[in-house]
């Protein structure tokens, strides 16, 4: 799936004990694109998909639109038993997650 300004390629996680999904993402989630990201996982989930790991190194910009998104989707998933977890986060997204006091939330284990 690709939008101007974001591209997520979804990858299955074979190895996985619960149905499980690897999103790559490059360029920005912002108000512009982030409705692409909560469309996926909509999708993602609406397919029985519990976890979702959102590799986040190709992530130049995260905004509140796209922290919006993956709170959402947190809430979403959390009382299921389910999970989203971001990985090799770029400095961006580090940086911001670790002022919003997200960062915990987010490392997978």
């Amino acid at each position: 799936m690709t939008t101007e300004g974001l591209t997520l390629e979804t990858q299955d996680e074979a190895d996985a004990a619960i149905p499980t999904k690897r999103v790559v993402a490059r360029g920005d989630i912002d108000l512009a694109t982030a409705p692409e990201l909560a469309n996926l996982v909509r999708d993602l989930t609406t397919q029985g998909v519990q976890v979702i790991v959102i590799d986040a190194s190709g992530v130049d910009f995260l905004d509140s639109s796209g922290i919006r998104v993956l709170v959402q989707a947190s809430n979403d998933l959390e009382p299921d038993g389910g999970k989203i977890y971001l990985e090799n986060m770029s400095a961006p997204v580090a940086r911001i997650l670790d002022i919003t006091g997200l960062t915990a939330r987010y490392q997978r284990p």
